[in-house]
């Protein structure tokens, strides 16, 4: 969020910012009407603080992790 938020402060004198949006290089967003979807789904509704996405894990989730014990 630190960096989300200094990118902000440091770019709004020169640019208009009116969202931000924030993708992870391990996003399941992939494809350009992935992410216009997710904008539209967000701008759509009154509702929402914002907007995320899943995926079902393609391995084991504790392939990487290590267990103490």
């Amino acid at each position: 969020m630190d960096v989300i938020r200094d990118t902000y402060r440091q770019c709004r004198d020169i640019v208009e910012i009116d969202m931000i949006v924030d993708l992870d290089i391990t996003s399941p967003i992939r494809r350009l009407r992935d992410v216009e979807r997710a904008i539209e789904e967000y701008c759509s509704s009154t509702q929402y603080d914002m907007v995320f996405s899943v995926v079902e894990a393609r391995r084991n989730p504790y392939f990487n992790m290590v267990q103490y014990g």
